[in-house]
């Protein structure tokens, strides 16, 4: 049997990634190596062209996140980001691309590396909380916050 069955569930994984992501990208600040920063700068690059061609960049996309995950050193972390892309991917295509999207998750991705590579990990923290509000914003159509609002609808 599937695990992910209603829209509703891509509201309660996004409000997990809000949970753990932030806290992945600050630990990859703290612990991740220059030649692992300079992979994921690549990974930006090719995210870039990919954009630019425009197709869709979910593989990309997941990669950046995924070697975050790596940086941060916590195993357990990195499984669980992988369980939620897993989850995600069912979806992803139909819900998560736009033009916008995708533009927006470039943006995103400059500044969480911008903030590694400072070394500065409560920056790189607070980069991918706006990162995720700003994508979360896009797919939901509601205000900044949590939760599913009032109306308990997903998609406007």
């Amino acid at each position: 049997t599937s695990f992910f069955h209603e829209k509703d569930d891509l509201i309660d994984i996004f409000s997990l990634r809000k949970l753990i992501e932030p806290e992945i990208a600050q630990l990859a600040s703290e612990n991740g190596t220059a030649e692992e920063v300079n992979e994921l700068g690549k990974t930006l690059q090719e995210q870039e062209k990919v954009v630019a061609n425009g197709e869709f960049p979910i593989q990309t996309d997941t990669n950046f996140h995924h070697l975050l995950a790596r940086m941060a050193k916590n195993k357990v972390l990195e499984r669980l980001l992988l369980t939620l892309f897993d989850l995600l991917s069912k979806t992803r295509e139909t819900y998560l691309q736009s033009e916008e999207r995708k533009q927006k998750s470039l943006r995103g991705h400059h500044n969480i590396l911008a903030a590694i590579k400072s070394g500065k990990g409560r920056a790189a923290r607070q980069a991918m909380r706006r990162h995720l509000e700003e994508v979360e914003s896009i797919l939901f159509k509601k205000k900044k916050g949590g939760g599913r609002g009032h109306s308990g609808k997903v998609f406007k």
